[in-house]
């Protein structure tokens, strides 16, 4: 750095000129300048005191989301469905397959045990096809029918029953299914009340039928009409299912 003075050169972080004493103005530019906000004394506060760096509008809009969001958590907990009122929730969430510890089960007759096998009523809910209850009159058992009572009101959604005996085995007796009498139709009585009617397809399936009934204490199913067996006039049914709530 020269001195505008004197020219002499000087070190460029000198203050003064070594030679002739002047002030080296251009070297202490940059020092001469104003600080900005260089110390505490410097940031004086307003009048009114303190007042926040964050925007008023952010806060503003950050309190209204946060309670829009509160306001619609509400809503959502009052309205859903179910959280509130059991009887709001839909079928579809609530239905269940009926167990035998809901309810009991007769029939107005049975077949009479074989050697290995039996007919009775229990053996429509023990989940095997294998198994059936058959009706014990002569001829094909048109007019015998089955009651379920429940140990407490039940909300029925539909009923599923395999309409003959479905066992797989085929011997010297030829097919269980086809050889015995079928159930074709049937009716259903509600509380000692007729309700609904319903026809079977001739399927060795499991197949459903609409009841939609609530506060059902007994029902009564009786059989009113049968496909023909090839060898036995004995009408059986393998499985029946009870779903609701």
């Amino acid at each position: 750095m020269k001195c505008s003075n004197c020219s002499a050169d000087a070190p460029e972080d000198s203050s003064f000129c070594p030679i002739c004493g002047k002030e080296l103005v251009v070297a202490n530019a940059f020092k001469a300048q104003p600080s900005i906000l260089t110390s505490h004394e410097s940031q004086q506060p307003p009048a009114n005191g303190p007042t926040s760096t964050f925007p008023m509008g952010v806060m503003l809009a950050a309190i209204g989301l946060i309670l829009a969001l509160l306001l619609a958590g509400i809503l959502i907990f009052k309205y859903q469905p179910g959280l509130l009122d059991r009887s709001s929730v839909s079928l579809s969430q609530s239905r269940r397959l009926i167990l035998g510890t809901d309810f009991s089960a007769s029939a107005s007759s049975q077949d009479k045990p074989g050697n290995t096998v039996t007919y009775w009523v229990e053996n429509m809910f023990d989940g095997s096809p294998e198994t059936a209850w058959t009706e014990g009159v002569p001829g094909a058992g048109i007019g015998e029918y089955i009651i379920i009572n429940f140990n407490r009101p039940i909300f029925v959604d539909r009923l599923g029953m395999i309409v003959g005996y479905a066992k797989t085995k085929v011997d010297q007796y030829g097919d269980r299914f086809t050889g015995n009498t079928r159930v074709r139709s049937i009716s259903v009585e509600i509380n000692g009340s007729p309700s609904l009617q319903h026809t079977f397809q001739d399927i060795r399936a499991m197949q459903y039928l609409p009841v939609n009934k609530q506060s059902v204490n007994q029902m009564r199913i009786v059989i009113t009409d049968v496909y023909p067996g090839q060898r036995w006039e004995d009408t059986s049914v393998s499985e029946l299912e009870i779903w609701g709530y």
